[in-house]
């Protein structure tokens, strides 16, 4: 039997445990072709990230909807019509750690997963020699509970565990449990009771697969596309809960729709210029006079959004370009007296005329067609990715 123990350095990088390789080994958990560990301690760090991440989400929101609504206000100030702006009040929500870790917890209890607990027999006795003697998984400065923990629940699973099963563990967190060629730490490995489980040490969940232990058992999972539409929603809303697969089409517009609002803010290159930081606006027919240019508002088109699927690979990822078009508009500072040359033709108006002793802030519109590139799982109810990639003039 393979049996697949996890860090939280295999967590870390998707809390949400959702991407194509956290979904192939839950199935292949679920079909009990593999025993996935998680140790408690490793969901509970996932959880304590997840709040963090959650946190720093909502902050973000609230900053670019500051940013709309300042922008309303500065349009009003002007005189300018701006009902069209709808105004959002800031995000009040709390990210509730305890909560996610009970639906974690739910989650992957219905699929099979073995939710070990740190061993009943270790004592605080025991953790304190191996702290103060600086054993690892314990750092010269001290560091290491948690990681201490994590192993004492390996070692158990090891010593449960046949000659004949093969158990991996899945850690990047080589400082603590390795030796300087990477293998594990000879004098971890030391504390195993021989005849036991055969221990292997891969880095990351693709690393993982990539064993020749893996390999048949990912060729076996089924890829049909109701199958893993069936298991996503197994595996994000628990076995007695089917969440209703999205289309495409659905998945895409969600994607663009929320990657434009992330847009607000961000930075803008206007010509070209390959060490201004930004995206890329140098198609568009901007004056050749502004700097410091930030996304201000952009408001799409919905009815004018198109998609092409123009790549699969893996057999389970597709590639697929979506354009929209969009009213943009942009804040940028300009020379005073190049701010009052633009604003008599038309181009922009003054939205601040003495930023500081040289330069006046400037509002511009003009229209574009977005194209994002997005990757897309079969099955999943959302994008993996999705990234603004250039402007085209209409």
């Amino acid at each position: 039997m393979i049996v697949v123990v996890v860090d939280t350095t295999a967590t870390f990088v998707d809390v949400m445990m959702s991407t194509t390789r956290w979904m192939q080994l839950l199935t292949l958990a679920n079909q009990s072709s593999v025993t996935l560990v998680v140790p408690d301690v490793v969901l509970r760090e996932t959880a304590r990230h997840w709040h963090h991440k959650a946190t720093e989400a909502i902050k973000i929101a609230n900053s670019r909807i500051d940013k709309l609504d300042k922008s309303t206000a500065d349009l009003n100030h002007l005189g300018v019509e701006a009902a069209v702006i709808e105004s959002s009040a800031p995000l009040t929500a709390i990210p509730d750690a305890v909560g996610f870790e009970e639906q974690r917890r739910d989650m992957l209890e219905a699929l099979g997963v073995d939710l070990q607990l740190t061993p009943s027999g270790l004592d605080i006795e025991t953790v304190l020699v191996r702290d103060l003697a600086r054993s690892k998984p314990f750092q010269p400065s001290g560091k290491g509970f948690r990681d201490t923990l994590v192993w004492e629940t390996l070692k158990e699973v090891i010593g449960e565990a046949s000659s004949a099963d093969e158990v991996v563990f899945v850690t990047d967190n080589s400082g603590d449990y390795c030796a300087s060629n990477g293998e594990m730490a000879p004098e971890l490995l030391a504390e195993l009771t021989p005849g036991t489980g055969h221990l292997t040490r891969v880095a990351t969940l693709d690393e993982l697969f990539d064993t020749p232990l893996m390999t048949p058992l990912v060729g076996a999972i089924s890829k049909t596309d109701s199958e893993l539409a069936e298991f996503l929603a197994l595996a994000q809303a628990t076995a007695v809960a089917k969440a209703e697969l999205l289309s495409v089409g659905q998945v895409v517009a969600s994607a663009v729709y929320s990657t434009v609002d992330q847009l607000m803010g961000e930075d803008v290159d206007p010509y070209g210029d390959e060490f201004t930081p930004g995206y890329n606006f140098s198609e568009l027919d901007l004056p050749n006079s502004l700097t410091e240019v930030t996304l201000d508002v952009v408001e799409v088109d919905q009815d004018t959004l198109t998609w092409q699927s123009y790549a699969t690979y893996d057999e389970t990822t597709v590639l697929i370009q979506a354009e929209v078009d969009a009213d943009i508009s942009l804040i940028a500072l300009a020379y005073t007296s190049e701010a009052v040359h633009l604003a008599e033709a038309g181009l922009v108006a003054v939205s601040d005329p003495h930023f500081n002793d040289h330069m006046a802030e400037v509002v511009l519109s003009t229209p574009g067609r977005l194209v994002f590139q997005i990757r897309v799982e079969h099955g999943v109810n959302y994008a993996e990715h999705c990234e603004l990639e250039r402007v085209e003039p209409l």
